[in-house]
């Protein structure tokens, strides 16, 4: 079964509000120094045009007076605490954001790991790098939230600082943000839009370039390079209008927001002007915090603009996440030795409740046995293997082994007493060695070696240019399909399995390769249950028994003498190869 629990969708603010709360602070003091600096310096300023030596001032109760070296030893101990503060901030930041990107591609690694196999079968190979990628936007996110926090609280400061400097210039200022802010609604709309649709389009063309590597060769021999490349580049084309689009809307948000500010400034010092008795000191500190404040407004909306674009990134990182963590099986914790015998007590199962892959099958597979699965195309041979491996769960029956459901036993002990080797076993760009270790710690060079031995590759391994350390894999070094097929087999027989399932072990071999593997499976048998699937029908000599699937439903389960005499489909499938096997032969 599946775990159906709730899944929390990644929210960087909730997350890392911790961060968050000491960035707005740390925007509030330093607002408070960045405000006392221009105080300071328009007070000095003045004092040197004036004459004056001293400086008052008088707030409330406060009834102080300043010389010029105080006004300026203010002024550096504000500016030192202004930089430190920033300092801070800047670490902060940095601290939460990189901890955030690392904490979403860990936890897109892991939910993709861990989902179900239905799921992560029916991903597309680019699915998992564009969530990769999408954990950046989600990253700016945060960074975008984080500005906007150290220009709010900056703001707030230097509003407070104007209002004791001239109520009307704080009017101004607020009066500035608060109406650019709603003014460009509409314009953050349209970008936030075209960004949506700009991402959607980018993650498609990041999918479709991630095909183009797997199907390297099959573009290459039907000569489709050319119509591939149109395609991709009339959907590049797409992504880069929409791109475009937003990128002028987001731009056109930031030019129009300094236009209508300094339009709000120009008209607050034209009211300014008619005023009477105007303090000159009053003026210039108010005039310098409404420029601030200006740039620092300029910074929020263009927060806030990033976060909205960013929206789309998070929404569609928050749908994997729901999507892989809502379709995590969930196992039992029972710890056992062995298989035993396994079991499949009136399985079924169905494609997405409507296509029935396998009807009430029931069968038992002894320890050391090997089963041959026979059956046409789409019989549901490939569904059976991936139920006995613990891939898929039956829509209904059961699987047992060890005695209980499957489901019920540690996935740690079912996985390593399980193991594949498919039609086409992948190889790591590493090692020979590496390659049949396959990341698995518990499994030591000299199981390895083992391993290698008995799937008949030790031989050709030593014969490599640096032997086990040979470096193989996807444009290193060539193997044969044989060698391949063979190391692909003692991968899966490192660590000593219960169960090995092959699935067309031979079907892209030659006839010497083909050899080879037989001889490999006429040495494995009695010492490990294997299941294996074939077209080639001469895979299955050395199997004790044949099951015969035909519409999801067994035909027929025997020994392979009782199902020719049994079963039309495999009689008919054998005369067929002897009479290809004789023709080509002539």
């Amino acid at each position: 079964m599946s775990s159906r629990t709730a899944s929390v969708r990644p929210s960087p603010f909730r997350e890392r509000r911790k961060a968050i709360v000491i960035v707005g602070v740390l925007a509030i003091v330093t607002g408070f120094f960045e405000t006392a600096t221009i105080v300071a310096i328009v007070a000095f300023i003045e004092g040197v045009t004036s004459g004056d030596l001293l400086w008052e001032v008088t707030t409330g109760p406060l009834d102080l007076a300043f010389d010029r070296s105080g006004l300026g030893l203010i002024a550096l101990s504000a500016l030192l605490g202004m930089t430190a503060c920033q300092l801070v901030s800047t670490w902060a930041t940095a601290r939460a954001t990189t901890g955030w990107q690392y904490q979403i591609q860990m936890r897109a690694i892991r939910g993709y790991m861990r989902t179900n196999w239905t799921i992560q079968s029916g991903e597309t190979s680019g699915s998992l790098q564009n969530l990769m990628n999408l954990s950046a936007a989600s990253t700016a996110s945060l960074a975008s939230l984080m500005a906007l926090l150290s220009a709010s609280g900056a703001l707030v400061i230097f509003a407070t600082g104007a209002f004791l400097a001239s109520p009307l210039a704080a009017a101004v200022l607020v009066g500035t943000g608060a109406l650019s802010m709603l003014a460009l609604r509409p314009v953050r709309a349209r970008s936030r839009e075209a960004t949506r649709v700009a991402t959607i389009g980018q993650r498609a063309v990041t999918e479709e370039v991630g095909q183009i590597h797997d199907l390297a060769q099959e573009i290459r021999v039907h000569h489709v390079a050319d119509t591939i490349e149109e395609a991709l580049r009339q959907k590049s084309w797409d992504v880069r209008q929409d791109r475009r689009r937003a990128a002028i809307w987001t731009g056109a948000g930031s030019a129009l927001y300094r236009s209508v500010g300094l339009a709000f400034l120009l008209m607050g010092a034209f009211v300014a002007s008619g005023q009477e008795d105007l303090d000159v000191a009053r003026i210039g500190v108010a005039g310098l915090l409404l420029l601030r404040g200006l740039g620092y407004g300029q910074r929020i909306q263009n927060s806030w603009q990033k976060l909205e674009n960013n929206r789309p990134f998070i929404e569609q990182i928050g749908d994997a996440f729901e999507l892989y963590e809502r379709h995590t099986p969930k196992r039992g914790n029972q710890r056992i030795a062995e298989l035993g015998p396994i079991e499949l007590r009136d399985v079924s199962y169905t494609y997405g409740g409507e296509i029935h892959a396998l009807r009430h099958v029931d069968v038992t597979l002894e320890p050391g046995e090997t089963l041959g699965i026979v059956g046409p195309s789409g019989s549901g041979k490939s569904t059976l293997a991936q139920i006995l491996l613990g891939l898929r769960e039956p829509s209904s029956g059961t699987l047992l082994a060890a005695g209980m459901p499957a489901m019920d036993i540690d996935a740690n002990d079912w996985y390593r007493r399980v193991t594949v080797v498919p039609q086409q076993p992948k190889l790591l760009r590493a090692s020979v060695l590496d390659n049949i270790l396959f990341y698995r710690p518990w499994i030591d060079e000299d199981e390895a070696i083992a391993a290698a031995k008995a799937a008949g590759l030790h031989e050709e391994i030593l014969a490599l240019s640096d032997g086990y350390d040979t470096t193989v894999g996807d444009a290193v070094r060539d193997l044969s399909g044989g060698q391949r097929q063979r190391l692909g087999i003692a991968r899966a027989l490192a660590g000593s399995p219960d169960l090995l399932v092959l699935d067309e072990p031979t079907s892209a071999l030659d006839a010497m390769s083909e050899a080879q593997v037989q001889e490999t499976l006429a040495q494995l048998k009695g010492s490990v249950t294997v299941v294996i699937i074939a077209h080639r029908l001469a895979t299955l000599n050395h199997c004790d028994r044949l099951l015969v699937l035909e519409e999801g439903s067994v035909r027929a389960l025997d020994t392979p003498a009782a199902v020719m005499a049994q079963n039309d489909f495999y009689r008919n499938a054998v005369e067929m190869q002897l009479v290809a096997t004789h023709d080509g032969a002539s």
